[in-house]
């Protein structure tokens, strides 16, 4: 056979194989974007699928399909987020108005009160009263903020047994009007790489629960652990008929029997662990006997430790 009758046979067949390449790759293209146009206009969980088609193709097909699970479960996430956001609000707007109320009515006694005494005493307890708001629109900023994905701590070398002083110190005189005498056993000079401000409001908040919650005694240690740990337990006597389920003690707005009749906002807690958590620690709940501890491992920073850039 003539030898330019058999090049052109060749090359009729390698363009009828790349015209059928081709247009195999423009149908699943078409049939990639409608599927993809529907996905894009209705709330569904379908994924792209193809039929027969060429390796390049399924490879892109696998891809967008990974995609479209990522921005879904992101959505999902967010969704999740805001939800939970709206319910701290409505549950803090509901415990917010009570004190908002009684503010009212003690300002309305002292304005009517001809009596110097009763307007010094109700001047008192309006000043109270607004320092517990206070505390609770700010565990209230702080939740908010602390679940933000971008929310990053600026976690440095700290003297955590200083901390820990520092913040027993501040509450001094509430233990004082609670009679209650600290039983504090703290190494000192004990370090950690966590942020600072963080770790005042994680001791914070544990005082201040105990202060809620404690009957009889409140106890305080903070030691090396096994495995370059530094453990911090805090504690505080309790009454039976009261006794916390450590199950749920770190769950959003959780209160205790012992806090119904006071100012809480009961995330203090799942504020406290989702701040261990982020110092890179874990943070626990137990009962021993007649007492509710929680205890707190951070990882060790050697005095001669340098935080790594």
């Amino acid at each position: 056979m003539n030898p330019w009758v058999i090049a052109l046979i060749l090359c009729i067949v390698v363009i009828l194989v790349l015209a059928f390449y081709l247009v195999s790759i423009l149908s699943s293209v078409r049939e990639l974007t409608k599927q993809l146009e529907y996905i894009g206009t209705n709330r569904t969980n379908m994924s792209l699928s193809i039929g027969a088609s060429t390796r390049s193709v399924r490879k892109l097909t696998d891809m967008i399909n990974r995609v479209i699970v990522n921005c879904r479960n992101r959505e999902l996430e967010t969704s999740r987020k805001d939800d939970e956001i709206k319910e701290t609000i409505t549950s803090m707007s509901h415990d917010i108005r009570t004190p908002l109320t009684s503010l009212k009515g003690y300002f309305d006694l002292m304005c009517d009160s001809d009596s110097e005494e009763d307007k010094e005493r109700y001047k008192g307890i309006i000043s109270e009263r607004i320092d517990s708001l206070s505390e609770m629109l700010e565990e209230m900023f702080i939740y908010t903020k602390i679940n933000n994905s971008n929310y990053k701590l600026e976690n440095e070398r700290t003297n955590i047994s200083e901390v820990m002083i520092s913040s027993l110190l501040s509450y001094y005189e509430d233990f004082e009007k609670k009679n209650m005498t600290p039983n504090i056993d703290v190494d000192e000079n004990l370090f950690a790489v966590t942020d600072e401000q963080a770790l005042k409001r994680v001791f914070q908040n544990l005082i201040k629960n105990s202060l809620i919650h404690g009957e009889n005694s409140f106890d305080v240690s903070l030691k090396r652990s096994e495995g370059k740990k530094i453990r911090i337990s805090v504690g505080n006597g309790i009454k039976e008929v009261e006794r916390p389920d450590v199950t749920r003690v770190f769950d959003r707005f959780y209160k205790g029997d012992s806090s119904r009749h006071v100012n809480s906002s009961g995330i203090g807690l799942s504020v406290t662990q989702k701040l261990v958590n982020l110092m890179g620690g874990s943070i626990e709940a137990v009962l021993k006997e007649d007492k509710f501890v929680i205890n707190i491992f951070l990882d060790e920073l050697s005095t001669h430790s340098k935080i790594a850039e």
